[in-house]
């Protein structure tokens, strides 16, 4: 897909996003913010979205965060098409695209703008909803199980990215600058002491949970406790599944 780019100069909004990157998906005249993926991770969504300077403003200007606009994207809707302006709530409308030349994660991306006469008018196009299987195939979820052979769960486990990375991730230059571990063992860490917290809640659908481990800093020699949670919930198809995610993360 070509699109015409401008260029943003190094600044950060009022909401502290970095501004897009010179080689990001933008029309000429308008500047772009990118969402930072932490934001997305959080909301479960991949590619890459921006929002518009006026847009961004506009929310501001109302008291709210980009954050607050990215669960509509997982609400249930049908599919859209690239190239759909879909109107949104707040007098913003989502446009969809896609650029064969990005890799699997990043190829469609969303551009959120003022809304135009013609989307305000229009009957919302529904957005499909970013099914488990997409995440796990994408990376922002991470299957236990292709890691692990029995993880000791009677329902299939997946890891969040972010706390995959604060609690499991560990290389061989880690173990050099730091201490000798490995992902297996840390990973088996974590599902120990989530599989405790699950008998502990009963029946409960969100088990809150501590693990203490090496930080990933580059520096330290000694584990300390951090929280995670396990949210036991429905699968794409209805079938029993567990999330193991950071205590912010829904």
């Amino acid at each position: 897909m070509s699109t015409a780019t401008t260029h943003t100069t190094n600044t950060t909004t009022q909401a502290g996003f970095p501004p897009a990157p010179s080689e990001a998906h933008q029309r000429a005249g308008v500047e772009w913010v990118q969402i930072p993926e932490k934001e997305l991770d959080n909301h479960c969504l991949s590619g890459e979205f921006f929002i518009s300077r006026e847009a961004l403003a506009s929310i501001e200007a109302k008291g709210l965060t980009v954050g607050a606009l990215l669960p509509w994207f997982n609400q249930s809707r049908g599919p859209v098409r690239v190239g759909d302006r879909v109107a949104m709530s707040d007098g913003l409308q989502a446009n969809f695209g896609f650029d064969e030349d990005k890799p699997n994660r990043l190829c469609f991306f969303v551009q959120i703008t003022l809304a135009s006469p013609v989307a305000q008018a229009t009957e919302p196009v529904y957005v499909a909803a970013y099914t488990r299987a997409q995440a796990i195939e994408d990376g922002t979820l991470i299957d236990v199980a292709s890691h692990l052979k029995n993880p000791g769960f009677t329902a299939p486990v997946a890891m969040t990215h972010a706390a995959w990375c604060e609690f499991v991730e560990w290389t061989p230059e880690d173990s050099a600058r730091q201490v000798h571990q490995d992902e297996i063992g840390r990973l088996t860490d974590v599902l120990m002491l989530a599989s405790a917290a699950t008998r502990r809640a009963g029946a409960g659908p969100v088990s809150f949970f501590e693990v203490a481990r090496v930080p990933r800093d580059g520096r330290s020699k000694t584990a300390s406790a951090a929280p995670l949670k396990l949210v036991m919930h429905d699968g794409d198809n209805g079938e029993p599944v567990m999330t193991i995610m950071e205590p912010d993360e829904s």
